[in-house]
């Protein structure tokens, strides 16, 4: 790949993992209390790759040379990882892993009921399930 393509992409890139990272702050900020923030971030990780599926495929699912949870990670992506992170106690030694235990969950529901693979009439049943099981997770 030439590299004005490779790097017009990953300014592409940056720019929509901003995109997320401000749709998942705007749920949060609504919900002030923590497992109601985190109930609205999974909701709204869902909307994002339901209402723009191609580009949740490049951005989540295509190739790409984009680290996650590495020093490297963009700083958008990042953003958009620690609105899962803020919604977490404080004082959970865990919270990151259990953030990205989240993230990977969304990611597979995403994957999953955009293909058609799970039906989507459950979404609301699977986000109470994942915010309530993880929103607490001991330290």
């Amino acid at each position: 790949m030439r590299p004005t393509k490779r790097r017009d992409e990953r300014l592409r890139d940056k720019q929509e993992h901003a995109d997320l990272a401000a749709h998942l702050r705007r749920a949060r900020l609504a919900n002030p209390e923590p497992r109601q923030a985190l109930h609205a971030v999974c909701r709204a990780y869902l909307e994002f790759a339901t209402e723009r599926p191609a580009l949740y495929q490049a951005m989540f699912v295509m190739p790409t040379d984009v680290k996650f949870a590495h020093a490297e990670t963009p700083p958008p992506l990042r953003a958009a990882f620690d609105e899962f992170v803020s919604c977490l106690r404080s004082d959970n030694a865990l919270r990151e892993l259990v953030a990205e235990v989240i993230w990977s969950a969304l990611h597979g529901i995403a994957t999953l009921s955009g293909s058609g693979r799970i039906p989507l009439d459950s979404q609301e049943q699977r986000l109470d399930f994942l915010a309530t099981r993880l929103a607490d997770t001991p330290n």
